[in-house]
């Protein structure tokens, strides 16, 4: 009798154990993601990230202009929500620009370096970077030879940024798998419902 009541206890212990397990995994399951704020999205993502998320987003955009309903790399954007995030991605844009821009202005060459511009139309990177550059005026150069640098390299990104089509920004954004499942596009998304 002894052995069965042990069992027994034993038996509704780890069932009621379990059971608060199970209830702390389903509350955890439902649960939302912590919201995200917009310094912790400027400080986690890149300008090229930036740029990346938005060449998917108008790539969305140009797809449901043409009548195209396919997802493109993995999930469905709405022409709405796609011109929505776009507005919402625009402005941590232009907060890195000035922030790379500054960077550019202290060490040009490490600059191009590091972001590969002259490869720039493989990631459709060309306009972003032209954004960058375009505004640094030739007197914030301090050598004669830079500056003549400096204006090839706008030229060129402005040339390259021009010639990118609506199949290359396609192309871009089909090559990125991680936008669909990030915090960027959890955080673009609730800033077009705050600011309608």
């Amino acid at each position: 009798m002894r052995v069965l009541l042990i069992g027994v206890l034993a038996g509704f212990v780890l069932s009621a154990c379990s059971g608060v397990h199970r209830a702390e995994e389903s509350k955890a399951a439902t649960s939302p993601m912590p919201e995200v704020t917009e310094a912790q999205v400027l400080k986690e993502y890149t300008l090229a990230q930036f740029n990346e998320a938005a060449t998917y987003l108008r790539a969305s955009f140009d797809q449901h202009l043409e009548g195209k309903s396919e997802p493109i790399a993995g999930c469905q954007v709405s022409q709405e929500q796609a011109q929505s995030s776009l507005q919402a991605l625009k402005a941590l844009i232009d907060q890195k620009v000035i922030e790379e821009r500054k960077e550019y202005l202290q060490s040009r060459d490490l600059y191009r370096k590091k972001r590969d511009l002259q490869h720039c139309d493989k990631t459709c990177a060309c306009g972003v970077y032209f954004d960058v550059l375009d505004p640094v005026k030739n007197q914030e150069i301090k050598w004669a030879k830079f500056i003549r640098e400096h204006n090839r390299l706008k030229e060129q990104l402005e040339r390259k940024a021009g010639k990118q089509t609506p199949a290359k920004t396609l192309e871009c954004a089909q090559k990125q798998n991680w936008y669909c499942t990030s915090s960027l596009k959890a955080f673009v998304e609730k800033a077009d419902v705050a600011n309608p």
